[in-house]
């Protein structure tokens, strides 16, 4: 009974009962190993829920969950293998090993010491190998766990891929949709300050003709009262272009109502002439809208559509500025009389019907 109470004597004792039950009894011990097996499962159980719930709430697959289910389940029923056989036929085998103890004699003490001994190191040893392979296998399974989560992430980053790349072209798309707007919105901005630039420009020309008009007007008043005309002939020779103009109006009036509308799509607007038949100080003189020619600067553009008989009294009224000037330099000499050449109007797009002027609309 001493070599009983010993831990070698426990060892043994437990190691000679497992092969008993495995050699008498192997069904009573799958049964017992079950129950035992269930009733550990079940003491597991929240612990292994929470974990799976909790790899199911981040997106776990069903294969990682079944993957480390089957690995805990695996290292868990190796280090259980051992334990169970000791729990199960602990209290079962006790009497019988009693029994054998005592039939044996009190000479077979050293032997069963020994023999003790060596199951005891036996059992150590397997003990070990056991726990080195669990290790093992706990390794391999890891191994695989690893493995399989980063297939898993592979397969995942694979199917993102086209959805990735999708909403990167939409960023794209919509980036060039934002940078065209924009530059729409500048075109639009400088166009827009341009068209002001211009039209402020035009009113600042605008502004500007008419204070050289009135400018010339004073001098040209100026300049006929030291040549000896008076304040009547003047304003005569001022205003007279009044009533030339309202003249005009009345007849332009007429002839649109009296023309067909083949006459109007061909009628001519604007006259080019030559700056020596005709001088700026008379256009202004009379009020008619003109302009230098962009393309020559020797050609004055007249912005209005006037007739023969009004072109030779702009004429007669260039000719008697000249000759003022000419009396106002040499008052000791009588001046020449200017002529005016024929054919000092050119042509542009049509020719009048008596061929002196030309004409373009």
């Amino acid at each position: 009974m001493r070599a009983s109470s010993s831990p070698y004597n426990r060892e043994y004792e437990l190691a000679m009962n497992q092969k008993l039950m495995e050699k008498s009894n192997p069904q009573q011990g799958i049964d017992i190993w079950k129950k035992q097996q269930d009733t550990e499962r079940l003491e597991r159980e929240p612990e292994g829920y929470h974990d799976r719930a909790y790899a199911r709430d981040h997106g776990g697959s069903q294969l990682l969950r079944e993957v480390e289910v089957w690995s805990e389940d695996e290292t868990s029923e190796q280090l259980r293998k051992p334990r169970q056989f000791e729990r199960a036929h602990q209290s079962a085998e006790e009497p019988k090993a009693t029994v054998r103890y005592r039939l044996q004699g009190p000479g077979a003490e050293k032997r069963a010491a020994a023999e003790e001994e060596d199951a005891g190191h036996q059992l150590r040893e397997d003990t070990l190998e056991d726990m080195v392979r669990v290790d093992d296998e706990t390794g391999q399974g890891e191994k695989r766990v690893r493995e399989t989560m980063l297939r898993m992430h592979d397969d995942l980053e694979e199917m993102e891929k086209p959805a990735r790349e999708e909403r990167w072209k939409k960023l794209a798309h919509e980036k060039e949709e934002e940078e065209e707007r924009l530059e729409v919105i500048m075109r639009i901005q400088g166009e827009k300050g341009q068209r002001e630039a211009l039209l402020w420009e035009e009113r600042w020309k605008q502004l500007a003709r008419q204070r050289e008009a009135e400018r010339k007007s004073k001098e040209f008043r100026g300049h006929l009262h030291n040549l000896g005309y008076t304040d009547e002939e003047i304003d005569e020779i001022i205003h007279k272009k009044e009533k030339d103009q309202t003249k005009k109006q009345k007849k332009e009036q007429e002839e649109e109502k009296n023309k067909e509308p083949e006459v109007e799509k061909l009628r001519p607007t604007w006259i080019k002439c030559h700056r020596k038949h005709l001088l700026p100080d008379t256009l202004i003189a009379y009020n008619l809208p003109w302009d230098w020619d962009e393309d020559d600067a020797n050609y004055i553009i007249i912005k209005k559509w006037i007739d023969e008989e009004f072109q030779e009294e702009l004429f007669n009224h260039t000719r008697r500025l000249r000759e003022l000037e000419v009396v106002a330099r040499t008052s000791s000499s009588t001046p020449e009389s200017a002529t005016v050449k024929k054919d000092r109007l050119y042509p542009v797009r049509k020719k009048s019907p008596n061929g002196r002027v030309r004409i373009f609309q």
